[in-house]
């Protein structure tokens, strides 16, 4: 079964050791080197030849050369060494376990609301993508047409998602606070939740 993708991030910038070792060791390696040796003058300023230039430009190409077949064919085992995909696979998971707690929250907030079948149903439908929106999953064509029908429903049905929506933040504030949940993750299944709120004002 294929492992979920990680979930995406606005910056690049690595967040821990592990990833600061793999982003170094498939940096940008020998292209400053190479650079500075092209850069030497072709004499010097008496007008003779500029020394051992042509060697250091040779040094510099070959330099870059290894090191990027280097980095480049052992990559994969830096990456697996350094348990990047493992930590990317906890943090999955984690936000995972947190998704799920502020959807049951979202949901259990219908049952508190005496509204008819037909607008709980609709309602009920909107949420049930809610949790995979939360997740990092990217949204559907059928949630897009979900969000149409509810902005074209009744008040209600605002109201009802706007209290679901605060019950599911209040559950992954509660779960922030808790001993050994990552913050991080947390933080990152709140910024979609509150993009969520936004949009459906």
């Amino acid at each position: 079964m294929a492992r979920p993708a990680p979930p995406s991030r606005p910056d690049a910038a690595p967040r821990t050791g592990r990833e600061a070792l793999v982003f170094s060791w498939c940096g940008m390696r020998g292209l400053a080197t190479l650079a500075l040796a092209l850069s030497l003058p072709q004499v010097t300023d008496t007008g003779a030849p500029f020394p051992a230039r042509a060697e250091l430009t040779v040094i510099a190409c070959a330099v870059l050369v290894v090191t990027l077949l280097l980095a480049g064919l052992t990559l994969p085992t830096a990456v697996t060494l350094a348990g990047v995909a493992d930590e990317a696979d906890a943090e999955s998971t984690a936000e995972r376990a947190i998704a799920t707690r502020a959807h049951r929250a979202a949901l259990h907030t219908l049952a508190e609301w005496d509204v008819p079948d037909e607008v709980a149903t609709l309602a009920r439908d909107r949420l049930s993508g809610l949790a995979a929106i939360l997740k990092g999953d990217p949204e559907s064509a059928e949630d897009r047409e979900r969000l149409e029908s509810l902005r074209r429903a009744k008040d209600v049905v605002r109201r009802i998602q706007t209290r679901a929506l605060a019950a599911a933040r209040a559950e992954v504030l509660a779960a922030r606070r808790e001993p050994g949940t990552d913050p991080e993750a947390a933080d990152r299944v709140l910024r979609r939740l509150d993009l969520r709120t936004v949009l459906l004002e």
